[in-house]
């Protein structure tokens, strides 16, 4: 599949559903590596049963008060089987995540064209 939206038109999409960013426990798992979020989650999701694998975005907003614009980083996490949501992935930051609208592009096939993160200031055409 290819993708025919532009980063502009994803990036407006994800800044339209900001208000759905959710901060997400981290809990680093032992083995889990940095950067590697996507295997670590579905590591982890593999051994331990009712778990799931949730794509998505690591969100950045930026400006003060009403924010102007984002940047947005592709990431996985794990549902639990209760529905919370934990991050497994050693971060430096807390998790701020959106979770990969419907709508969009599957999420796997972003990956596949190499669209890890996405920049978007509001008020700008792209």
């Amino acid at each position: 599949m290819s993708v025919s939206w532009t980063l502009g038109e994803l990036g407006r999409v994800l800044f339209e559903r900001r208000a759905d960013i959710e901060s997400v426990d981290q809990v680093p798992m032992e083995s889990a590596l940095r950067n590697k979020c996507h295997d670590n989650a579905r590591s982890y999701a593999e051994r331990h049963p009712g778990c799931a694998v949730v794509h998505g975005w690591l969100a950045y907003l930026q400006g003060c008060g009403e924010p102007i614009g984002a940047t947005f980083e592709a990431h996985s996490v794990v549902a639990l089987a209760d529905g919370r949501l934990i991050d497994v992935t050693p971060l430096d930051y807390a998790s701020r995540f959106l979770r990969h609208p419907e709508g969009l592009p599957p999420f796997e096939a972003l990956m596949r064209a190499h669209v890890n993160q996405i920049n978007f200031v509001a008020g700008l055409s792209t």
